[in-house]
């Protein structure tokens, strides 16, 4: 089994500390286990820890006052969830539940300030993480209110897709229909057009092919 101080080596975040600091930072932090569809924290829970994903994926997501759920975004293996909470103190402005069974290392926001503090080179690292965060939200906000479905699921397709134009869709088509802000039978015809138009060739329900790529992919 791998050791906290080598998945800490792989996170973009924490990547450009030396060993010795890896080291140091890795027996601060704990590990936890989550089901499939366990919480890992509600919204305006106090913000008293940042979050490692080492395996799975996480769903972050929105409740309004009746109940509905708005998702946000997803988080895979290397990312990390919770920082603008443990660098602002401020209670959680989201819940984060499991998309899939996951591994963490959770370590503690006195801790992390901390590190924060005495590597500057790992509050860069927060900064870009947190500015990209930033970006992804306004443009999901900008694509749900100027794009069509199959325009808005092309995007994302673009975004996951490999250099050979590979893609898999890892979450649900609820999931998906939760991200693109429409309903699962939106996406089902965002994926005929874009296949009618000859943009995706379909090889599974969550697996393709993607035959015209956009400028926007970022390989």
């Amino acid at each position: 089994m791998r050791s906290n101080a080598e998945y800490l080596a792989s996170v973009p975040l924490f990547a450009g500390l030396v060993p010795h600091d890896l080291e140091r930072i890795g027996a601060l932090c704990s590990r936890r286990r989550l089901a499939r569809e366990e919480i890992l924290f509600l919204e305006r829970a106090p913000a008293d820890a940042l979050y490692i994903v080492v395996k799975g994926r996480l769903r972050i997501e929105r409740l309004s006052e009746d109940g509905d759920s708005q998702v946000l975004a997803f988080r895979k293996a290397g990312e990390s969830v919770g920082e603008m909470g443990v660098i602002d103190g401020l209670e959680r402005s989201a819940q984060v539940t499991a998309a899939s069974a996951c591994h963490l290392l959770v370590l503690p926001r006195a801790e992390f300030v901390r590190c924060l503090l005495s590597n500057p080179g790992v509050s860069l690292e927060i900064m870009k993480t947190m500015a990209a965060r930033l970006r992804e939200a306004a443009q999901a906000a900008i694509d749900r209110r100027s794009k069509d479905i199959h325009e808005r699921l092309l995007g994302l397709i673009e975004n996951r897709a490999d250099a050979e134009g590979n893609f898999r869709m890892e979450m649900s088509q609820n999931a998906l229909a939760d991200v693109l802000g429409c309903t699962r039978e939106a996406v089902n015809r965002g994926y005929r057009t874009l296949e009618q138009t000859g943009k995706i060739r379909r090889i599974g329900p969550r697996a393709g092919k993607l035959l015209a790529p956009g400028p926007t992919r970022d390989k």
